[in-house]
């Protein structure tokens, strides 16, 4: 038995043809998940992936039975795809997609109040139940079947602690990521409630975040109910400055209760097995800055792991600082290669580097530069819906795009994503830009007359208030989403 998806769930992918949706939707159909299809609003009665593609999940659920969704649109559009699923018939509904505005939110989970089925997410890694469906983003061979269920706020400690829990030969029923944004579906109460009533799992795993009450609720309800099974929990995030909190909704609003420390005291107040940081184990303390593994200088967490995952030392020699005074750690690793931290995304995937002769790169970027700008002509109508005009960025969007540490890949993509842009948006038909010449030059051509001077006049005066309202709108955008962090 499971919770929530199992071999015989009929899913669905709203947002099924874009780009996430396509390789999600792929790696859950390599895994096995039975997908019934997907929606894309206009492209009805088409195929992708070998799977039908709908107009509308109400098509989805009549058509091919559907019980099952998992949005991947985007956050401006997620809300209305949530209550379109619930008022489909949708029973189980997996939101992927980050950053939905809290109004957006608040209103579908009203909504859907009313309607028989569950909201897991937004903002979360999905659900897998091992060796039936992974419904989600979560790496499936992370996960094997047994009798652990996990319960996690954070994407990456989801298929961690699962990694963890496989390798101690005791595997997973039910692996639920519930989401970290502000306004969420299914609690960590609710999800744990789901474990606890399934006979197949006999312990579960329960991962939390500063910030909130979820975790302390649910160690409440969970001494409330006698403690049935053994419940373990960690809370992440105990090194992190006060105040802070975790995951990428930003702040919430929390009492007491919302500290690591008041977390982990009313956990095992309720009889709930804590852990606390596996680092310690392997060492480390609070606040140590690691500067290099073996004599190779480090500076990114990515750096750290992967010389500890490839080293073929007997001792991981680790140098430090901590509280001001420089000094060595030699650690005996585990038998894969990790010291009590680790990242699993990094282990059983084999990266792979293709070059391209000096043709073959143009023919190469010459298709992804088609491909980005057909992307940018579908999302463009976006632009003249109320959320659309809202999200316009300006100057400071423009500079947040690129990455805080130098890379030229990076650089050379943004840079040519840009340049694409500025040209479609040139070849708009406004007066000002040369889309407007463009019009004028086919009208004189149809037509054998020129326009007059005065119209042409006028039309350019017209293009230009055109050109600085919408600088003035993106830009104003960026102060009001600025100042907002503030007020």
């Amino acid at each position: 038995m499971s919770v929530l998806v199992n071999k015989n769930s009929k899913i669905i992918v709203q947002g099924f043809t874009g780009s996430e949706g396509t390789f999600h939707a792929s790696q859950m159909i390599e895994y096995g998940t039975n997908v019934v299809g997907g929606v894309t609003p206009g492209k009805g009665g088409s195929t992708h992936l070998d799977r039908p593609v709908f107009n509308t999940v109400k098509d989805a659920v009549d058509q091919a039975g559907a019980d099952t969704s998992i949005i991947f649109v985007p956050p401006a559009f997620a809300a209305d795809a949530i209550m379109e699923a619930a008022d489909a018939g949708i029973k189980v509904i997996i939101t992927i997609t980050e950053g939905i505005p809290v109004a957006d939110m608040i209103k579908a989970n009203q909504y859907i109040k009313g309607k028989d089925c569950r909201l897991i997410g937004p903002n979360c890694p999905g659900v897998i139940t091992p060796g039936e469906a992974k419904v989600g983003i979560m790496p499936g061979f992370v996960f094997k079947k047994g009798t652990v269920g996990i319960v996690s706020k954070s994407g990456t400690l989801t298929y961690e602690a699962a990694d963890q829990v496989v390798k101690q030969g005791l595997g997973i029923t039910t692996a639920i990521g519930i989401g970290g944004d502000p306004i969420i579906g299914t609690t960590t109460k609710q999800a744990v409630e789901l474990l606890m009533n399934d006979p197949e799992t006999k312990c579960i795993v329960m991962i939390g975040e500063i910030g909130g009450q979820l975790e302390a609720d649910a160690a409440k309800w969970i001494k409330a109910d006698g403690n049935r099974k053994p419940v373990v929990g960690f809370i992440a995030g105990e090194t992190a400055p006060k105040g802070r909190t975790m995951g990428h909704a930003g702040a919430i609003v929390g009492g007491a209760d919302d500290t690591a420390e008041a977390k982990k005291r009313i956990m095992r107040e309720c009889g709930i097995f804590v852990v606390d940081s596996p680092a310690e184990k392997a060492g480390f303390l609070k606040h140590d800055k690691i500067i290099s593994v073996n004599e190779e200088p480090v500076t990114y967490w990515q750096e750290f792991t992967n010389l500890v995952l490839n080293s073929k030392e007997d001792k991981i020699s680790v140098t430090l600082e901590r509280d001001g005074i420089v000094q060595n750690l030699l650690i005996s690793p585990r038998e894969d290669n990790t010291i009590g931290v680790s990242n699993s995304q990094l282990r059983g995937l084999t990266i792979q580097h293709k070059d391209y002769s000096f043709f073959e790169s143009i023919s190469i970027g010459n298709s992804l530069a088609i491909w980005t700008l057909k992307d940018y002509i579908t999302q463009f109508k976006y632009v003249f819906t109320k959320k659309g005009a809202t999200s316009i960025g300006g100057f400071i969007a423009i500079g947040n795009i690129f990455p805080s540490t130098w890379s030229w890949q990076a650089f050379w993509s943004i840079t040519a994503f840009l340049s694409i842009m500025l040209g479609f948006m040139n070849l708009l038909p406004i007066p000002a830009l040369d889309g407007g010449h463009v019009v004028f030059t086919l009208f004189e051509m149809i037509t054998g007359k020129k326009p007059n001077d005065k119209f042409l006049e006028y039309a350019q005066v017209t293009g230009f208030i055109l050109l600085i309202a919408l600088l003035l709108l993106a830009n104003g955008n960026d102060v009001v989403k600025l100042l907002s962090k503030f007020f």
